[in-house]
Order: structure tokens, then sequence, then C-alpha cells
């Protein structure tokens, strides 16, 4: 049975705030992820990884959104743009 841990406090995800990284196992290795809470209200968790490249989204700035409008994530490494509630590519048809 997976063993639960508090990853943050619920006042540290505004709607459309800054995203808390945090890291996780997966397949016996430590990867980076990011949870955020979306402008309504929801919650998301996602690794911090590119599916189409799989290079970290922020670049390891912490930075995941766009343009700071809390509507796309944003690969740095070259540039898609992905829907935060659900995690799709919005403008590559390979990811």
């Amino acid at each position: 049975m997976s063993e639960l841990n508090l990853l943050c406090n619920e006042v540290e995800l505004a709607p459309g705030g800054a995203a808390f990284s945090f890291l996780v196992r997966l397949q016996r290795r430590s990867c980076n992820a990011f949870a955020l809470r979306l402008v309504d209200g929801s919650l998301r968790a996602y690794l911090n990884r590119c599916p189409h490249m799989g290079a970290e989204l922020d670049g390891g700035s912490g930075l995941f959104y766009a343009d700071g409008t809390s509507q796309l994530l944003r690969c740095c490494a070259h540039g898609v743009l992905f829907d935060p509630a659900s995690g799709l590519g919005m403008n590559r048809a390979d990811v």
C-alpha cells in the first residue's frame, strides 16, 4: 500500500497561483512533480516532464504558466502549451 504524505498547506495553492513542486517515486526513480490549483478551484498534479521531449516543463525555474495568466502551462524547452485542466498538449499534434 502507498504511503500518504502531506504536500503543502491548502493556502499555498491559490487559484491560478504558483505551483508547488515536490518529488515522487516512479518506477524506482525520483521524479520532479508539481501541484497547482486551477482558477476554478480544482486541484491538479503532474510530473514535471514534457511528454514530447522529456525535459522539465519549468526548466528548474518553478514557473509553469505560459504568460502569467494561469490559462496554459508551457514547456520552457520548446514552447509546447498544455491545458492545465486536462494536461493535453494544445499546439502540437504529437503531445
